[in-house]
């Protein structure tokens, strides 16, 4: 579950970013790279927060100033390393990035 939910959740963050974002390069180091890390780090945690709050044994043991902060810390650093990687790959192997159609976004 832990692997699964960032999966899920930065697949559906791509789809949507590409569904009604317009088509830009700068959009898709962001909003692939950057943004679909972030949301997938914070959305994946939240949840699993959640869910150790309703069924873990020792709820009232729970440091949630520290969870969010952890969270917070470590969605920037995912988000920031994804989009910097993403930005490499599209410089040096676009045909590696299977988000990229070079018609759509180099047509300008």
């Amino acid at each position: 579950m832990v692997c699964v939910l960032p999966t899920v959740f930065a697949y559906l963050t791509i789809k949507l970013i590409q569904k009604y974002v317009p088509k830009h390069l700068l959009v898709l180091i962001l909003g692939n790279g950057y943004v679909a890390a972030f949301l997938s780090v914070i959305l994946s945690g939240t949840l699993l927060l959640i869910l150790k709050t309703v069924f873990g044994d020792d709820a009232n043991h729970i440091d949630i100033e520290g969870w969010t902060l952890g969270l917070i810390i470590i969605a920037f650093m995912e988000g920031s390393l994804s989009g910097m990687l993403l930005a490499i790959f599209l410089i040096y192997r676009p045909n590696w990035v299977s988000t990229y159609n070079e018609e759509a976004y180099m047509s300008r």
